[in-house]
């Protein structure tokens, strides 16, 4: 599980791209794998939403990470003392498209 940043740009640029196409249309024909999470504690209401999926199409020399298997975004929104804020990250893996076991391995990095 790697995640995303500004020093992966050839990378996070079209993983960002093709998340925020499929999301705006609620992943029609992309077949991906989807869950869920929402924590209440503290006053703080948190909802994480996972997508991951096995379709490498969209990635620029996939091929030069090995083992690189799905990309994955994590999109949390928080609301505290009336605050929303919303954070997505993106992901490559070596992992299959199993949302649930995405969301583990996303929690397992800090993220």
């Amino acid at each position: 599980m790697l995640g995303l940043k500004g020093n992966q740009s050839t990378l996070q640029e079209p993983v960002e791209d093709f998340f925020t196409t499929a999301v705006a249309g609620q992943f029609a024909g992309v077949a991906h794998a989807y869950t869920e999470e929402t924590d209440k504690d503290h006053g703080r209401l948190e909802i994480r939403r996972y997508w991951i999926m096995e379709d490498l199409r969209t990635l620029p020399n996939a091929a030069r990470w090995a083992g690189l298997r799905s990309i994955g975004m994590v999109e949390r929104t928080c609301w505290q003392d009336g605050v929303q804020s919303v954070e997505q990250r993106d992901f490559i893996a070596s992992i299959g498209a199993d949302a649930q076991r995405f969301a583990t391995a996303v929690r397992g990095t800090g993220a």
